[in-house]
């Protein structure tokens, strides 16, 4: 049974372990392997007034849309690590919309690597766990509407409902 998402009928479906209450795992593989992030200038701007200086030089696309902007990434340049090799963002309080509704929902990240992929949720990690498991569907949902509530009190206007 699926919850949620059409796939293509190629798709192959996998099996992933589902952990009640998953929490990220802070590896940073979401930090790490995206090669740009969006958000809109309001959300760059805010990035800037926070003071807080790239890791290493922030890369902007000053060729994009009116009203957004790009950030390269891969690695994020806010992105760091702690004494004990965890990630960490040097942005978290700011962080734009793109960063806040991402969870992979991977148990044990050592075990399976981060799939990226143009799918909807962007991750084969969590579109498996999403088809699989109506909890995983529901805690991914109260991720996305905290994330939307966070954006819509910061400019971002046009949402599709995200069912409870």
């Amino acid at each position: 049974m699926t919850h949620g998402f059409t796939v293509a009928s190629d798709r192959v479906w996998r099996l992933r372990p589902i952990t009640p209450g998953w929490q990220c795992q802070r590896t940073g593989d979401c930090c790490t392997q995206v090669p740009a992030l969006r958000m809109t200038v309001a959300e760059r701007a805010a990035i800037d007034a926070s003071g807080i200086s790239p890791q290493r030089p922030a890369a902007w696309d000053l060729t994009s849309e009116t009203g957004w902007a790009f950030l390269q990434a891969q690695p994020c340049p806010y992105f760091t690590r702690d004494e004990n090799r965890q990630g960490v963002c040097t942005i978290y309080a700011v962080r734009p919309f793109v960063c806040r509704r991402f969870g992979c929902f991977r148990p044990v990240p050592d075990k399976e690597p981060l799939e990226l992929d143009r799918s909807p949720l962007g991750c084969r990690n969590l579109s498996d766990r999403v088809g699989q498991s109506a909890e995983v569907l529901h805690a991914y949902r109260r991720m996305q509407r905290k994330a939307q509530e966070w954006a819509v009190l910061h400019g971002w206007k046009k949402f599709r409902r995200v069912d409870r």
